[in-house]
């Protein structure tokens, strides 16, 4: 169950919709289940949401500021477990962020079983980029199909990495870690 604080602008000569009447004719009877009416009638429409640690708005998706504010005060791993965590955070936000698998290649061989766990200043290192690039991220518009597009790919000893383009606006980004399985 997601509550949403209001998904789109009105189009031109339409009315702000509010409350369940104007959320159910958006999304249909039966598709979703709202709160009783006096909590939905507080929603209000707006043109962008928050959605699942992503804001959507009419530009194109971005990182949640709040994702984007608490991931770097995280505090730095002190076992796998919680290095497992941190990589979960920042994996849930990889198709936002660039060269990530790269970038946390080392990271990934400290979750192996068959390493001895030591944190040290040069693992504090390869965190910094990462926690720049989600404080920094970019908008990812929305596909058009009326615009020609571009992919380009990448490719590291660690990962492969590919970028649908449209113009100068990124649509979307895909990046895989390289595993020996």
């Amino acid at each position: 169950m997601f509550a949403f604080s209001g998904l789109r602008k009105p189009r031109k000569g339409q009315k702000e919709q509010t409350g369940s009447r104007g959320l159910h004719g958006m999304f249909g009877e039966g598709t979703f289940r709202f709160s009783p009416p006096e909590v939905v009638s507080e929603l209000r429409l707006t043109t962008s949401v928050i959605f699942l640690g992503h804001t959507l708005s009419s530009e194109g998706t971005a990182v949640d500021k709040l994702k984007s504010e608490a991931i770097p005060c995280m505090s730095k791993p002190e076992d796998r477990q919680s290095l497992h965590r941190y990589l979960g955070m920042i994996n849930y936000l990889s198709r936002l962020l660039k060269n990530l698998s790269t970038l946390i290649a080392p990271l990934r061989e400290k979750i192996k079983n068959n390493t001895v766990w030591v944190w040290n200043p040069t693992y504090d290192k390869i965190l910094d980029p990462v926690k720049v690039q989600i404080i920094k991220s970019t908008v990812f518009a929305f596909f058009d199909p009326k615009v020609e597009s571009e992919i380009v790919v990448d490719a590291s000893p660690f990962g492969l990495g590919a970028v649908l383009q449209q113009k100068v606006k990124r649509i979307a980004l895909t990046t895989s870690t390289l595993t020996p399985t």
